[in-house]
């Protein structure tokens, strides 16, 4: 056998060295390539003024503040490649926020323009699906998106979100159906998002990537949003797919505040007509190893200026972040604690005589809500970034309510008969009239409404008021990544995004009913008759006794492209795949269940110019 051998020279070692080194050489570079932009800031009339401003890098985190010269321009030397966001403020102007890529060592100019104050802030930057990171300017969005800021929100006066959107945004208005400010049916461009289950929601809100519309009923509880924790929301028309189900009108992207970017203490308090006192607190801050911590709270309470129509809302909001070069985490923490009366609607020949009257009471709501979101996000690279988030929530929402019972409305709810005295003097009751009561002398009859819960016989048609009681439980969690990318192939700027996200819930529903009578203030008194199967009506029980338990399991697949293809003109393709899964028992039937599940695939493409469709 011949055996060959082979030796290492020293020159190969050499050449290997020079060739690692070019290598290293070449990557220190590309990582140190930096460019400058030229920032020049006007008038509507096209003078120049002096503003000042910050400049955050969107993939570090890093900021730093800037003021222009007299003559309105500033230049930022030296900027490393990567997304930068930068706001411009000036005395009797709106705040404006825009983004800039840093892609080439080609020297950026741009012209801001100040509008005058209409608003606290514009903002030209909003993110186009839930999950906050993927911010694109509001040229680049097919839509007409309307897009507010913090500051906006604290001066327009609103107590709430859904306030101050009917305030401020087009197309925005509310119905208060349920009677309370904090309990609005919200309708956008003809779609709702409201906390009255049974309504048709065709609105999806999102708060840091996280949905709000709950699993049951797809409802939207606006008192669990904490207003003094929001930094900026974007609404979003169309049904765009990437919000997921019944985005059928529009969506709400919110997004809340973190220490980085609100230092410092505030406390404010306020009161007001019919009873309206509220205090609140937040304070932010921040270190040099990258920690930052922002916490939150409010106490509202209001009379009303209806009759028995108090609201108490109690909400605290805890958010802490840190960052360490291109890593980003947070966890946030909130809390609800909310009691909110609200007693519908009232007949116009009532309100003629009294406006502030109301129909019947009580009608109490009372939402707590704990709520965990913990988010993370890392750019590996000037154009590649991963993000995610995991979240738990739990609702619990109970309701306690005052009606009338229709089906006592063409009885005979006056005078007892035979049957019905005895069993009222066999109970101890006196008083009761013996003969002669009618609707004339008695306009609020309850007698016969006693005596039939005695006799367990026909309350069903002699109480003319109900009592019905629910208690809703709702634990909701899941978790979402996605990945961006930024490039330019064939010279043209391209973001593409896409991700996956399951979402679980699990429900219960039990609602329980028993009669009463209807009392002149309009409160109702009940009586011990149960609409639980226990009492009859026409011979037959009556049973309107709900227990209800459902999972729902949603599995999904989303992306979205935009192409610029022009300076003014861009290319937007977003789809979404979900499966559905749908589980619900009757816990009163054990054996009827029901289960559904659901495959939707949408795809949704269009053309924008300047923000304009095509």
């Amino acid at each position: 056998m011949n055996c060959r051998r082979r030796s290492w020279k020293p020159e190969g070692q050499v050449r290997l060295g020079v060739l690692v080194a070019l290598l290293c050489s070449i990557q220190l570079q590309a990582q140190g390539l930096t460019s400058e932009k030229h920032l020049a800031v006007k008038d509507p009339s096209g003078a120049a003024i002096q503003a000042s401003g910050r400049l955050e890098n969107l993939e570090t985190g890093t900021a730093r503040p800037f003021q222009t010269d007299a003559n309105g321009a500033y230049t930022f030397g030296n900027l490393s490649y990567g997304r930068y966001r930068i706001e411009i403020s000036s005395a009797g102007f709106a705040t404006q926020s825009l983004s800039i890529d840093v892609r080439s060592s080609t020297p950026i100019s741009r012209t801001v323009t100040m509008s005058l104050r209409p608003q606290a802030a514009s903002v030209d930057v909003v993110a186009p699906m839930p999950l906050a990171g993927t911010d694109l300017s509001v040229e680049q969005i097919p839509a007409p998106v309307q897009a507010a800021s913090q500051r906006d929100i604290e001066h327009s006066g609103a107590i709430d979100l859904s306030d101050f959107m009917n305030r401020r945004l087009d197309s925005v208005y509310l119905n208060e159906v349920q009677g309370n400010p904090f309990q609005p049916d919200l309708n956008y461009c003809g779609y709702t998002a409201s906390p009255l289950l049974g309504t048709p929601q065709g609105v999806s809100v999102y708060m840091d990537g996280v949905r709000l519309n709950q699993p049951f009923g797809d409802v939207v509880s606006w008192d669990l949003i904490p207003r003094i924790a929001i930094s900026e929301v974007a609404l979003l028309p169309g049904s765009n797919p990437l919000f997921g189900l019944n985005t059928l009108g529009g969506a709400l992207s919110i997004e809340t505040k973190d220490g980085r970017s609100n230092p410092g203490t505030t406390v404010e308090a306020y009161g007001g007509s019919y009873g309206r006192r509220a205090v609140g607190f937040e304070h932010g801050g921040a270190n040099s190893k990258g920690l930052n911590w922002y916490v939150a709270g409010n106490l509202f309470h209001e009379d009303g200026w209806r009759v028995d129509s108090a609201s108490d809302v109690r909400q605290s909001f805890a958010k802490i972040g840190w960052q360490r070069g291109k890593t980003l985490l947070s966890l946030t923490g909130a809390y609800a604690d909310n009691e909110l009366e609200g007693n519908g609607l009232q007949e116009q020949r009532f309100l003629s005589r009294d406006y502030a009257s109301i129909y019947t009471k009580p009608d109490i709501t009372n939402n707590r809500s704990p709520f965990l979101n913990l988010s993370a996000r890392h750019n590996a690279s000037s154009s590649l970034m991963f993000s995610g988030k995991a979240y738990f929530r739990y609702i619990r929402t109970d309701t306690f309510n005052a009606d009338l019972n229709d089906d006592s409305l063409d009885q005979s709810v006056y005078q007892p008969n035979t049957a019905e005295i005895q069993a009222l003097t066999a109970a101890g009751y006196t008083g009761f009239p013996t003969s002669g009561a009618n609707a004339s002398n008695t306009p609020f009859p309850f007698w016969r409404c006693i005596a039939q819960a005695l006799l367990k016989d026909g309350p069903a048609e002699k109480c003319n008021g109900l009592l019905r009681n629910t208690y809703t439980k709702q634990h909701n969690w899941g978790a979402t990544g996605q990945l961006t990318w930024l490039g330019s192939p064939l010279g043209r700027h391209n973001q593409f995004t896409a991700g996956a996200a399951w979402d679980h819930s699990s429900t219960g529903f039990q609602q329980a009913a028993q009669f009463a009578y209807l009392n002149p203030d309009r409160s109702v008194s009940p009586v011990a008759a149960f609409l639980d199967g226990s009492t009859n009506q026409g011979g037959a029980p009556v049973d309107a006794r709900v227990n209800l338990h459902g999972l729902i399991n949603t599995w999904s697949l989303y992306g979205m492209d935009t192409c610029s293809l022009g300076k003014a003109l861009s290319l937007t393709v977003a789809g979404r795949y979900n499966r559905t899964t749908i589980t619900n028992r009757d816990l009163y039937q054990p054996g009827r269940r029901f289960r559904l599940t659901q495959r939707r695939l949408c795809v949704w493409a269009i053309q924008s110019r300047s923000g304009r469709r095509l």
